[in-house]
């Protein structure tokens, strides 16, 4: 964990080859919730049954929707994956 404050945080993942979407949250989040993936260093590739592949450049940034699909984070080279996820006050 980066940064855990009142209404968002922030985490570092690692990604090895790569991670299935079901291994993103952490145990006291919900399953399926907004988050946004950004690729700090090197490159993914965002895959999954009912989309096309979405490419995650060097810097770029992601929205990953609470109804998303299952989807799979492929490490393309260096990848330093960050997550920002919201933390929603008096839950």
């Amino acid at each position: 964990m980066l940064i855990d404050v009142e209404y968002f945080r922030v985490e570092h993942l690692p990604v090895t080859g790569s991670r299935a979407s079901q291994t993103l949250p952490t145990a006291e989040e919900d399953a399926h919730g907004l988050a946004y993936l950004f690729a700090a260093e090197g490159a993914a590739r965002i895959v999954g049954a009912g989309f096309e592949a979405v490419e995650l450049p060097t810097r770029g940034m992601v929205a990953i929707p609470a109804t998303a699909p299952a989807f799979v984070v492929e490490d393309l080279g260096g990848l330093e994956l960050i997550r920002i996820t919201p933390n929603w006050p008096n839950r």
